[in-house]
Parts: structure tokens; sequence; C-alpha cells
């Protein structure tokens, strides 16, 4: 039996909270028709530079709706063999407690197809508190591929593995830089230069009453901007903050002038959706973010 290249998995994550697109990258693989992995799976962060390392994603357990957090993994699944196959995707190893990891049965995928679907069988509950800040799980997954429409005769899978980082910003462990609310009737720092118009908006598009921030049009689209200061005696950063918008994927989050956050989906429509984003520790570091009509409130700047 010969293969005609390999079948490439592309993945993604996509969390409402908070979450960094991934991007493919290629790897070395080995090819001989006994083993496994005829196919693989393969990750590339949207933070350059660009590599297959093990993805982190970054999710704030304060001032969430749910107690259950959904994880959505976002896949592209392209089918360079011979054959056609039929694709789940399903827990390599037990996952950590808390979690619910449940198989995702997609269905057949013919010669040289490309299909893009979401894996939603992913789902933890939501930790009532983090004393240490934050916590960090590992998630294994496998992509396999079968030769029946019933899933019993494997043809080859590849493992992969995700990170999640929960972080509670009410834990003593963490400092308080900034805490961005707009109650005061000042835009706090933030910006956006080249904007037709923005207003600090008090009639119900709030995080936290009564006020949120609001910024118009401007040339290059929509945006917030925003330098911090990071720089002490910390090893890391978080900037967290809630944006209320129709759930657009346009959204782009650049730190330092350098995109490092892209959703790769629409999220669920127009609410309140809060992120998480890493930030690098310096004097100066400019976040901005662009792309999309929406209200900022409640962003926090915290370090460790």
């Amino acid at each position: 039996m010969g293969f005609k290249t390999f079948v490439a998995i592309y993945l993604s994550t996509v969390i409402v909270v908070s979450a960094f697109v991934i991007v493919a990258a290629p790897r070395l693989q080995t090819r001989n028709e006994t083993a496994a992995n005829h196919f693989s799976v393969v990750w590339g962060g949207y933070r350059p530079p660009y590599n297959n390392g093990t993805p982190d994603y970054y999710v704030c357990i304060n001032n969430l709706l749910a107690s259950v957090l959904q994880m959505n993994i976002a896949l592209k699944v392209q089918n360079f063999e011979n054959s056609s196959y039929y694709f789940c995707v399903d827990k390599y190893e037990d996952p950590p407690t808390g979690w619910n990891v449940t198989p995702y049965q997609y269905g057949s995928i013919g010669i040289d197809q490309t299909v893009e679907f979401v894996y939603s069988n992913l789902a933890r509950e939501k930790p009532a508190s983090i004393p240490s800040g934050k916590m960090t799980e590992t998630i294994n997954l496998a992509v396999k591929a079968y030769y029946d429409a019933g899933y019993t005769s494997l043809y080859s899978q590849d493992n992969f593995t995700v990170q999640y980082h929960f972080i509670d910003i009410d834990s003593t462990s963490w400092v308080r830089k900034t805490c961005d609310n707009f109650d005061d009737g000042t835009w706090q720092g933030w910006g956006a230069p080249g904007y037709i118009y923005g207003s600090l908006q008090n009639y119900g598009n709030y995080r936290s009453w009564p006020t949120s921030a609001h910024t118009g049009q401007y040339s290059g689209g929509y945006c917030f901007e925003k330098t911090f200061d990071t720089a002490g005696p910390y090893t890391e950063a978080y900037l967290v903050f809630a944006l209320y918008h129709d759930g657009s994927n346009d959204m782009s989050i650049d730190i330092n002038g350098v995109t490092m956050y892209k959703p790769d989906k629409r999220y669920g429509g127009m609410t309140w959706y809060q992120h998480v984003i890493p930030l690098p520790i310096s004097s100066s570091v400019s976040v901005r973010i662009a792309g999309i009509d929406a209200n900022l409130d409640d962003a926090y700047l915290i370090a460790k």
C-alpha cells in the first residue's frame, strides 16, 4: 500500500473566554505501512516565531456566568491518502479531575478532501478559586482515522497535547497593578489614535456599573490602545479584560506592534466576552485591540 503524502490535521483552539489562534506547520514523520501515525497532528502557535510546540491557552475563572467551561477546538483536516477514512477525536489519556472529554465522530473524509469542524466535547468545571493564582492542566487528545463507519477498524492515529492555564485574579498572590473600569468618567489611559469618535457609555453596555468605554470606526477599523508598565520583580503578567460585541472573529490583538492573538471563528453572538492575554515583562508594553466595534470594561493588569 502506497502513501501519497499523509493526512494533515490542523488544529486551533477557540475558547469564548480566551484563546490563541493556531496555524499549521509541517514536521517530519516516520512513514511505513505497519506503524501508526501515517498522518500527523501539527501545531504552530499564532504567536511568532511559528512552531509546532505544545500550545497554551489562558482562562480567567472570575465573573463568568457558566459553571462549566466549554472548550471548542477548531480542526481542519486534509486527506492526502489514497482512500477515504472515518475520523474521530477522543481523549488519548484520562484528563485531570474536573474535565469531561468524550469522543466525536465526524464521519468520512474523502481523497484530497478538506473539511473544517469544531470539536466541542471538551469541558471543565469552573474552579471555585485558585489560591496560587494560576493552575495549569494538561489535556491529551487523539485524532483517529478508521476504515469503517462503525469506527472499529483503526487505520492510524496521532495524539496531541494542549495546556490550559486558569487564572484567578482575586488570589492574593497577584499584584493588581491596574483596574480600568472607566467609572471615574475618564478613559484611564486608553484611546485609539485616529478614531472618528469615542464615548464613555452608561446606558446598559457595561460589565461593571455604571460605565464602559466605546470607540468608533477610524481609518484602519475599530480599536482600543494602551501602554502598560509590567517592569518590576515579576516573572509573569497578564491583561484580563471584557469586550461586549457581536461575536465577530475580526478582532486582533497586537503586543508591541506584533499581532499575537486572533480568533479563528465567530463566537456565540452579542454578549460580553472575557479574555486573558500574557504580556512580556517590560517597562513599556503596547496593547492594541482592533477590528471590532465593541465596548471595553474591567481591564485588569496583574503580575507576580
